[in-house]
C-alpha cells in the first residue's frame, strides 16, 4: 500500500476509513472556511463602500472651496486618487467574493459526485452480480452450446420452486 500520511490523518480526523466519507470530509472543510471567508470579505466590502461613500462627500466639500484654494485643490486631488485605488480594491473583492461562490458551488458538485459514485458501488445488483458465482454464470453462458448450469441443488432446486 502507498504511503498516505495525509489520507490516514483525515481518515482520522473523520472518524472513517471510507474514501468518501475521507474526501466528503475535506471538501466540508474547505466549504466551511470559504463561507467564512466570504462573510470577512462582505464585511470588508461593506466597509469599504461606506468609506468610498464618505470621501465622495469630503472629495465634494473641497471643491466647494473653489478653484483659488490650493490646499483645497491638493487635498482633493489626493482624496480622488486615493477613491480611484480603493474602487479597485472594492472590484478586486468583488471578483475575490465571485471567484469563492463559484468554489463553493463546485465543491458541492464534488460531494455529490462523491456520494453518487458511492452509492452506485452499494447499487441495487452489486452484492449479487459481483460474485464469483455470477463471474462464473457470465463466463459459462458466454459459451454458445450451454444451456444451463448448477450450483448448490441446481436444478433440482429451481424444480421444486415451480
Amino acid at each position: 500500500m502507498a504511503d498516505t500520511p495525509n489520507i490516514n490523518e483525515l481518515k482520522e480526523a473523520c472518524g472513517s476509513d471510507e474514501l468518501s466519507h475521507v474526501f466528503t470530509f475535506l471538501e466540508s472543510q474547505d466549504m466551511t472556511e470559504d463561507e467564512g471567508f466570504l462573510i470577512r470579505m462582505g464585511d470588508e466590502s461593506t466597509k469599504l463602500r461606506a468609506k468610498l461613500d464618505k470621501r465622495n462627500d469630503t472629495i465634494d466639500e473641497a471643491w466647494s472651496f473653489g478653484p483659488d484654494n490650493e490646499v483645497a485643490k491638493a487635498g482633493e486631488h489626493c482624496l480622488v486618487e486615493s477613491q480611484v485605488r480603493d474602487r479597485r480594491r472594492l472590484d478586486l473583492i468583488a471578483q475575490l467574493l465571485l471567484l469563492t461562490r463559484e468554489g463553493l458551488e463546485e465543491k458541492k458538485a464534488h460531494i455529490e459526485k462523491i456520494k453518487a459514485i458511492q452509492t452506485q458501488k452499494r447499487g441495487l445488483g452489486s452484492p449479487v452480480f459481483d460474485k464469483l458465482e455470477a463471474e462464473l454464470a457470465k463466463t459459462t453462458l458466454s459459451i454458445p452450446a450451454t444451456k444451463g448450469f448448477e450450483f448448490g441443488s441446481g436444478f433440482a432446486g429451481y424444480s421444486a420452486i415451480c
